[in-house]
């Protein structure tokens, strides 16, 4: 079959309107003739817009037709981001009372998949003289779950390993005060997903040799954390820290940190338009995040300045 005369044309392209691009892209192969129906830019249009919204799509000055943009899975243009502060995740001094106070809230974690940046805008408030935004780390952590391993002469079970920690490479700040931090920190993916996140049994003292003698690699949850002004350091999320650390994304096991984050996205933005709607956020905005504080530093002036 090499002319296909009577699927030609509208028909044709109705029954490709079902397909996804995988399907869509097979299809094309079949003949010259479904080949110029399955290009059609109407087809590539219709399942961009399923997928990401229509402020994202952005042929100029990137693509150009939207059939390569589906192809490049709109990098350029939709930046896959989690609403962290309808979470409210946060990281917080341990010992906050009304004469000493500090808090960072979170608000968004982007990817900038074309860039390969994450960025974290954050909005922090309290004693920050001695607390340097910039000072802030990211790190992944491997989740043991209760089981009877223990690292040689280390942890007790059910703690979290430390696999890699990174500094901040960028600290934008669009507020800085001693009472108010509010900006954007920035690191390359390469800083806190390049680990394989494979570890080997054998790498653990087993103390049931019977059942878990033999060698053999088995894979762990992991997240995502971070600590505002100050270095995540091994054990649980935040045992020798005095801030607390917050989990902005949830790896499952045998899951690439990729997949978890868009399975995990909330909406899909525009680069650079995240920043923007924070910047012109006017105070009452901005104080929305902070509603749930005790009464007695919320009501405190000293920390609104």
């Amino acid at each position: 079959m090499t002319d296909n005369a009577g699927l030609h044309g509208d028909p044709l392209q109705r029954v490709f309107r079902f397909l996804d691009s995988r399907a869509l892209c097979v299809v094309c192969q079949v003949s010259r003739g479904w080949a110029a129906a399955g290009c059609q830019d109407n087809l590539w249009h219709n399942l961009a817009a399923q997928k990401w919204p229509m402020k994202t799509l952005r042929l100029h000055p990137f693509y150009s037709s939207y059939r390569e943009l589906v192809k490049d899975d709109n990098k350029r243009s939709a930046c896959p981001t989690i609403d962290l502060a309808s979470m409210n995740k946060q990281s917080a001094y341990k010992y906050n009372r009304p004469n000493y106070f500090l808090q960072c809230r979170l608000t968004m974690l982007q990817w900038d998949r074309h860039a390969q940046l994450v960025r974290l805008y954050f909005d922090a408030r309290g004693d920050l003289e001695s607390r340097q935004a910039d000072s802030s780390f990211a790190a992944v952590v491997m989740d043991r779950p209760e089981h009877n391993y223990h690292l040689r002469g280390a942890k007790q079970p059910g703690m979290s390993d430390l696999v890699q920690t990174s500094r901040s490479e960028e600290c934008n700040l669009w507020i800085s005060t001693s009472r108010h931090n509010k900006g954007c920190l920035v690191w390359h993916e390469q800083e806190l997903f390049e680990s394989p996140y494979e570890f080997s049994v054998s790498a653990y003292k087993p103390c049931d040799a019977s059942r878990y003698g033999k060698p053999h690699k088995i894979l762990w949850n992991k997240a995502l954390v971070f600590c505002y002004a100050n270095a995540v350091v091994s054990g649980p999320h935040h045992l020798d820290a005095d801030c607390t650390c917050a989990e902005l994304l949830k790896i499952p096991a045998n899951s690439h940190y990729k997949d978890a984050f868009l399975a995990q996205c909330t909406s899909f933005e525009l680069p650079g338009a995240t920043a923007e709607t924070l910047k012109n956020q006017n105070e009452q905005q901005s104080r929305l995040l902070w509603h749930s504080l005790p009464d007695e530093i919320h009501g405190n002036p000293n920390w609104w300045g």
